[in-house]
């Protein structure tokens, strides 16, 4: 069964056919209405949303499957006998989180269980169970050699609501190909716990990355940029000043004034909030009261959002998720309008190119 993001309507758009039916579906609105879902198209919202949850429900089928696995075994390890099965998994979906990422393996948190595992780079678990037996065997792995971990210049990319660390793949090797940046794609359970939480994590693996990390860039779409800017903001309240090493971001599709399309489905349809979780509120209805924790970057950043044309009856222009208002923070060094749709930005060539441009120059071209 294939991925359906909340806010991706490539299904509809091959059950409509041509894209101007996908307009209508996700822009259409009524005289004086600027948003981009109306009430004339609930129906549609509501179905996408489901189809959403009916995806969130298999995947914590899939987990409720492999921690069962991990039950069986349960005991041995409560005895201070850990007993690892080498299987392969997906790599963590909806609901796993990074904590911890050196030289492409992993340590995760399960949101549901909290407990963690270790994958390594072809996303095979080595270890399972307490932080503490997942850390012992990757430090073991580093002093055999098996682990590398990143040095230099990295970019940490960050992907958005509902969507997976898969979506950033291209992006993170057209980054390492074109411009010799070491990605590092922080993976979290988006949808199952808030904004702060997923920030918390990124602390995690930004403070245990290795000490010869010379560069840290970040690359993030959509809520993963909201992710990054609390992460500043805890930084400030806390005292701790930023890490010297932060030179570069690019935003892409930001929802940087909150998002009027999560506003109005969080407030048409509770599917919206049992599917984005509490992450999905304080992008809409809980905006204005979650705005305050976050930080705007004080190290160079850039925007690039998608300004479609297509239906000329939407008032405002946007990607069909975000608005072009909506992306804008005060600060940003650079700013760059294309093209794009929301949920493939991170994929559109220009959008790559445009990246890797700001990340090596600090200006778009």
């Amino acid at each position: 069964m294939g991925r359906i993001s909340l806010i991706d309507p490539e299904p509809f758009k091959r059950f409509f056919g041509k894209t101007n039916s996908t307009n209508t579906l996700l822009a259409c609105h009524g005289p004086g209405e600027s948003g981009l879902a109306s009430p004339r198209i609930l129906f549609l919202i509501f179905l996408l949303v489901a189809i959403a949850f009916l995806q969130s429900r298999c995947i914590a089928q899939d987990s409720a499957k492999s921690s069962a696995i991990e039950n069986l075994v349960q005991g041995q390890l409560e005895q201070g006998k850990p007993v690892n099965w080498q299987l392969p998994t997906l790599g963590g979906t909806q609901y796993w989180s990074d904590v911890r990422i050196l030289g492409g393996w992993k340590i995760q948190r399960n949101s549901e269980t909290k407990h963690y595992r270790l994958l390594d780079e072809k996303e095979v678990r080595q270890a399972w169970g307490k932080l503490a037996e997942c850390e012992a065997v990757l430090q073991r792995k580093l002093q055999e050699g098996i682990v590398r971990p990143e040095k230099g210049a990295v970019v940490i990319l960050l992907h958005g609501l509902m969507r997976a660390s898969d979506s950033m793949e291209r992006l993170g090797d057209y980054l390492k190909q074109n411009g010799g940046l070491a990605p590092i794609n922080f993976t979290y359970a988006s949808g199952q716990a808030g904004i702060e939480v997923h920030a918390a994590d990124l602390k995690s693996v930004i403070d245990g990355l290795d000490p010869g990390v010379t560069e840290i860039h970040f690359v993030a779409h959509s809520m993963g940029n909201i992710v990054t800017r609390h992460y500043l903001k805890d930084l400030e309240k806390s005292g701790i000043a930023a890490d010297q090493r932060f030179k570069r971001m690019v935003m892409l599709a930001p929802p940087n004034q909150g998002s009027e399309s999560a506003r109005r489905l969080g407030q048409t349809t509770a599917l919206f909030h049992l599917v984005t979780g509490k992450s999905g509120l304080q992008l809409g209805v809980g905006w204005k009261k979650f705005e305050p924790s976050l930080a705007v970057p004080k190290f160079e950043f850039g925007i690039i959002i998608g300004s479609k044309k297509e239906d000329e009856s939407v008032l405002k222009p946007h990607d069909f998720t975000v608005s072009v208002e909506e992306s804008k923070l005060e600060g940003a060094k650079s700013y760059h309008e294309g093209a794009y749709y929301h949920w493939d930005v991170m994929r559109h060539p220009e959008a790559m190119a445009q990246t890797l441009q700001f990340l090596k120059t600090g200006q778009f071209r």
